[in-house]
């Protein structure tokens, strides 16, 4: 974890992160906000669906994915929503599922925690009609601190390396 930032919304981390795709590693920074009724707030751009390089631009996204508070995902609540992001002119279109998983026991470069384990189905498809995808999506997330791992199924992991704020 970089910084964390706290503000009437809530708090808002940003994390340095190993993305790794097609078994080249790179090096990326994720946003992500804890609001203040427990949910994350995690941004489009930000390689929440599919592993996105820094060299990327996202001009233009939309709505933040909303994962629900712990609390509520223990309790069996399920959570789903629309959003989008345009790459070189395309958008894509994104409709998405969240659903709790249970806990375990994660090691990421920046230590072994506990987390809570996230599972979200999604579906994409591009403005022009190319391109189609749909997948599962697993966060390893640690309560108060934000998402320490997650596996874009085929397409890649992306992990915490570093962070100024002690893992719990």
């Amino acid at each position: 974890m970089n910084s964390v930032t706290s503000g009437a919304d809530g708090q808002t981390v940003v994390a340095t992160e190993v993305v790794t795709v097609g078994g080249t590693p790179v090096t990326a920074e994720r946003r992500m906000r804890i609001a203040s009724d427990g949910s994350l707030h995690l941004d489009p751009a930000d390689g929440v669906f599919f592993p996105v390089s820094p060299e990327i631009d996202i001009p233009d996204k939309g709505d933040d994915v909303v994962i629900p508070s712990l609390a509520d995902l223990e309790a069996g609540r399920t959570s789903s929503g629309t959003t989008y992001t345009v790459e070189e002119g395309t958008r894509y279109d994104i409709t998405y599922s969240v659903r709790g998983a249970g806990r375990e026991q994660v090691t990421v470069p920046a230590g072994t925690v506990e987390a809570y384990v996230v599972e979200m189905e999604f579906e994409l498809e591009s403005s022009d009609g190319i391109v189609t995808a749909d997948g599962t999506n697993r966060y390893w997330i640690v309560p108060g601190f934000g998402v320490v791992r997650q596996e874009f199924g085929e397409f890649g992991t992306a992990e915490l390396v570093s962070s100024s704020v002690a893992l719990p």
